[in-house]
């Protein structure tokens, strides 16, 4: 991503965000993208290239936690309903009344937060591998894995409890070609299962420092960036996203959202992914049917990371809705 195209603002709570900014071209609309974990703005280059080369406007941010965005250390602050307002000062300042928002992995949260509480402020929302997360979908955590296994017949976030641990950060980043190598993995469906998803299994394959084979999808030099931007902000504030929902911050923070704004009266697209067998597309479709009016689905064949090892399908179908279903 063109280093020329960041920006950086103090939003109104008074911290510095980071993020890409191309306007759009003519009447073009802006994309909002947001990602997850353990990403940056950078993990959407390959869409960000794509639309800003068509004359949309896009704005990737550095979420709080990540790449040159402030890194609070109280889980407190990374409540949504303080991180979708600094998302709209980043569009007040920079002019733009309402956006496509899409959303990947963590950043669906940030996503369906803001049509929940700035629904005026979103054209249409995307998700992909994560849906559409309504209020409280995370208020008890022993309840979730129970749905979780139900569904698919094992715990697919068994490794919540690890990174809630006060130390998590500093073993990943002990063991970060370990971590990386799992998170990013040629065989993610296996490992996901087997050293991922289970209750302690993370922690004991990162204390052992397994390493497995990358993915061919990031190149070599990809993943030195990838992996010097979360050497240079560590991974406290990233791991703040999962400690504000286990000790109950976010389920606090959702008792703000009126009723009335649970459901998304936009058009909405969900990109599940065959492979992702954390964030399995079986558990996103019960919000999806419930509260998404006018849903497009789509699926595809790569796994929790289909945006680095699908670019073009992704964007194609992106593109597709958009100019038949949004615009």
């Amino acid at each position: 991503m063109d280093s020329a195209l960041y920006k950086d603002l103090a939003v109104s709570r008074g911290i510095n965000y980071h993020y890409y900014y191309s306007p759009a071209r003519e009447s073009n609309p802006t994309l909002l993208f947001l990602h997850g974990f353990p990403s940056t703005s950078y993990d959407w280059r390959h869409q960000a290239a794509f639309f800003t080369a068509r004359g949309f406007g896009v704005i990737v941010p550095d979420l709080l936690g990540y790449g040159g965005t402030a890194k609070p250390d109280a889980p407190a602050e990374y409540v949504a309903s303080k991180i979708v307002r600094d998302i709209v000062d980043i569009l007040d300042a920079e002019g733009i009344e309402k956006v496509v928002s899409i959303g990947h992995d963590w950043g669906t949260l940030i996503n369906s937060r803001l049509g929940n509480y700035f629904p005026e402020r979103v054209t249409a929302l995307a998700f992909f591998n994560l849906g559409y997360l309504p209020p409280f979908f995370t208020a008890d955590f022993a309840a979730l894995s129970e749905a979780t296994k139900a569904a698919v017949g094992y715990e697919c976030f068994g490794y919540w409890p690890f990174f809630n641990e006060d130390d998590a950060d500093k073993l990943i980043e002990e063991r970060l070609d370990s971590f990386l190598s799992i998170c990013f993995s040629s065989d993610p469906t296996r490992l996901a299962i087997s050293d991922w998803a289970p209750i302690g299994a993370l922690k004991a394959w990162l204390l052992a420092g397994k390493i497995a084979p990358f993915g061919t999808y990031i190149t070599d030099s990809e993943r030195r960036v990838q992996k010097d931007l979360l050497v240079k902000g560590g991974l406290k504030g990233p791991l703040n996203w999962y400690k504000v929902v286990m000790r109950g911050f976010a389920a606090e923070d959702d008792k703000l959202i009126p009723q009335d704004h649970y459901a998304i009266n936009q058009p909405v697209f969900f990109g599940g992914c065959k492979l992702d067998y954390i964030c399995r597309s079986e558990l996103a479709k019960p919000a999806l049917d419930a509260y998404a009016k006018k849903l497009t689905y789509r699926e595809f064949d790569g796994d929790h990371w289909t945006l680095l090892s699908h670019p073009k399908d992704v964007n194609r179908e992106l593109l597709s809705w958009i100019e038949t279903v949004v615009l």
